[in-house]
């Protein structure tokens, strides 16, 4: 049973062989993580911990001094790398602050992003034309790595990176880099290569940074009803019967090996 979305953690081929299912819940914290990428967005945007903080150890003028330069958000593109349940809802959130959305995602109909209203583009245009790009991608031996530092040398050095997906779609010492650098503007992130961080990763000490210790998915009553979901799928297979939704159906047609 894996509490979540993602599967990445288990070997879904050897379940399959050994005609073990694995249940998941694909439809898990989809408004809470799109929310929380929100607020990552909002919160590099306005500066806001970087502000907070200046304030409270160096004094007004000092967190006056970091305000230039800083965008509208409004008028503003913000880019989604993968176009699944999480980045729609939240296009759906960032157009209702009047702000342009562009996607890239290989893997979705050319009819869902019309109805969005959401442009396709490819991965490097996407790059260059967004003032914030939020990664929404799963993570696989084909993502792995795959945003680099030739992606983040083609952002503007205006924009932010934000990453409540997988830490491993990263290439995390490319973006430590291009923050370090001034490639790009900042990040705010959820999530990470290895996890969990110490207090002495350099991204802990990246002033133009926002940390969340992979907390995205997380509110009360959604985990509250995910622990009773998972009651449910547990009891469903005791009875032999299956579960609400099954990650590896090719385990169906497969006896166990003993």
């Amino acid at each position: 049973m894996r509490y979540g979305i993602g599967v990445d953690t288990i070997d879904l081929d050897a379940a399959s062989d050994y005609g073990v299912l694995v249940a998941n819940f694909p439809d898990f914290c989809i408004a809470e993580v799109a929310n929380h990428a929100l607020v990552l967005l909002l919160a590099c945007a306005k500066k806001i911990v970087r502000l907070d903080n200046t304030l409270r150890q160096q004094g007004w003028a000092a967190a006056r001094a970091l305000l230039e330069p800083m965008g509208t958000i409004h008028d503003e593109t913000l880019g989604l790398i993968a176009f699944g349940n999480i980045a729609r809802a939240l296009a759906k959130r960032a157009q209702v602050l009047d702000m342009r959305v562009i996607a890239y995602d290989p893997y979705v109909a050319p009819e869902v992003f019309a109805q969005a209203g959401v442009e396709r583009v490819d991965l490097e245009e996407l790059a260059a034309r967004a003032d914030y790009v939020s990664c929404h991608v799963p993570a696989t031996p084909q993502t792995k790595g795959m945003i680099d530092a030739a992606f983040f040398r083609r952002m503007k050095p205006t924009a932010y990176f934000i990453n409540t997906s997988r830490g491993a779609v990263v290439n995390e010492a490319d973006l430590i880099r291009a923050l370090q650098e001034g490639w790009i503007a900042g990040a705010g992130l959820d999530v990470f290569e290895s996890e969990p961080i110490g207090q002495d990763h350099p991204f802990c000490r990246l002033p133009n940074v926002v940390l969340t210790p992979h907390t995205a998915s997380w509110a009360d009553a959604t985990f509250a009803s995910l622990r009773r979901r998972v009651g449910r799928a547990a009891l469903a297979l005791a009875r032999g019967e299956l579960p609400e939704f099954v990650a590896n159906p090719a385990a169906l047609s497969h006896r166990r090996k003993d």
